[in-house]
């Protein structure tokens, strides 16, 4: 767990370092955001499924925040 919080870590401080390099383009930020949400959520199911609570709506959030970064990323989401 502490490797894998480690890299949370690294991948928001070079994301954020990328942002402040690029001046803040609106795309790369909303992108940014929507990794810390899938982050977050990938944090509460792992944390509900092992108190045995109901997941299937969480996930339905994780595919849709997982869908738009890599909408963004291919350039098929554009503004």
């Amino acid at each position: 767990m502490i490797l894998q919080r480690l890299f949370y870590v690294i991948m928001l401080v070079s994301g954020i370092g990328m942002l402040v390099i690029m001046e803040f383009p609106m795309k790369y930020v909303v992108k940014g955001i929507a990794a810390i949400v899938l982050i977050g959520i990938m944090e509460v199911i792992v944390g509900r499924k092992a108190k045995n609570k109901k997941v299937g709506w969480l996930w339905a959030v994780f595919a849709a925040a997982i869908l738009i970064i890599i909408l963004i990323g291919y350039g098929v989401l554009q503004f």
